[in-house]
């Protein structure tokens, strides 16, 4: 099970945005769907996690399930319904569903111990770049609720200068608050500063840090090495046996960055049912690319106020 198969990820969302949600339930699948709009364009399943929210028998969506998505996407006029799995889904040859193959999130084996991760997973350049880190002023700190502040304003700066928008700060502590012991937070600090964080969820043996980042003025101090390290030995410490290292596109550098640590590739599936006169979402366009350049020269307080309403339509 995913964190995103959780009823309290619902909540999360559905509270943090007024999320409207809509399931597609019968006797071979079950479907959570969300939109951010009161009339949906579209509706994709696992809002603001990588995957999830799917569960049926086998590789196709049985006939009863695609009707009642195809009426769906008819019915309220949808652009396309998103459905995010890892594993491919077949549509009975109709010819309605298309699927993104880009995406991949990253396992590490954490069954063999912390000592054997460090020894036969990371390539000796990584370990270097860990060591590196270690030899500086840097103060870790795990904990929960009380590290939230010192979270949102690493997250909020590092993100503005990635050229993404953020989640608020609300959303952040409903995580912390209501996924309770399946959640924790890691902060880095140099000299008293946050510079580094994630926040680990923690489900069926896996530990996941869907949303982590470093100041990017710290990157030659290779802390965000510091931080993938200590996340799996505390994950070890606590007998998980993998770390989901998160989603990377095939040509992003964060793709090679975990293969590095010795993880292995886990195809995502982004199965787009579509209108028949609309093409599959891109974020290759010109105008996210415009966007998100735009977007680093942001101040902060401006990109902190505005980067939820813009990052609620991104499901």
């Amino acid at each position: 099970m995913l964190p995103s198969d959780l009823l309290e990820w619902d909540d999360i969302a559905s509270e943090s945005y007024s999320l409207k949600k809509n399931i597609i339930e019968d006797s071979h699948t079950k479907i959570r769907l969300f939109s951010s709009e009161k009339k949906p364009k579209h509706y994709s399943t696992a809002p603001y996690f990588y995957d999830g929210g799917v569960s049926f028998k086998g590789n196709e969506i049985h006939e009863d399930t695609y009707k009642a998505l195809r009426e769906l996407l008819v019915n309220e006029k949808l652009e396309f319904i998103l459905l995010k799995t890892r594993r491919a889904i077949h549509d009975n040859d109709h010819g309605f569903i298309k699927t993104d193959y880009s995406y991949f999130t990253f396992m590490l084996d954490l069954s063999i111990g912390e000592e054997k991760v460090w020894k036969n997973k990371l390539k000796s350049q990584t370990r270097n770049q860990v060591r590196k880190a270690e030899k500086q002023n840097f103060t870790i700190k795990f904990g929960n609720k009380e590290l939230l502040s010192d979270f949102y304003k690493v997250i909020s700066e590092a993100w503005r200068d990635l050229g993404t928008p953020t989640h608020s700060r609300g959303f952040y502590q409903l995580i912390i608050e209501r996924m309770k012991e399946k959640a924790a937070v890691v902060v880095i600090y140099h000299e008293g500063k946050p510079v580094s964080c994630a926040l680990l969820l923690m489900v069926d043996n896996v530990i996941y840090h869907p949303y982590s980042c470093s100041l990017n003025s710290y990157k030659s101090s290779c802390v965000n090495n510091l931080l993938y390290w200590e996340i799996i030995k505390y994950a070890c410490d606590n007998n998980f046996l993998s770390f989901d290292m998160g989603r990377s596109r095939k040509d992003q550098g964060t793709y090679r960055y975990k293969k590095s640590w010795g993880a292995e590739p886990i195809a995502l599936f982004y199965n787009y049912l579509l209108r028949e006169d609309v093409a599959m979402p891109s974020f290759d366009s010109v105008f996210y690319k415009y966007a998100t350049t735009a977007w680093k020269f942001m101040p902060l307080f401006i990109a902190n106020r505005l980067g939820p309403s813009l990052i609620k339509n991104i499901l």
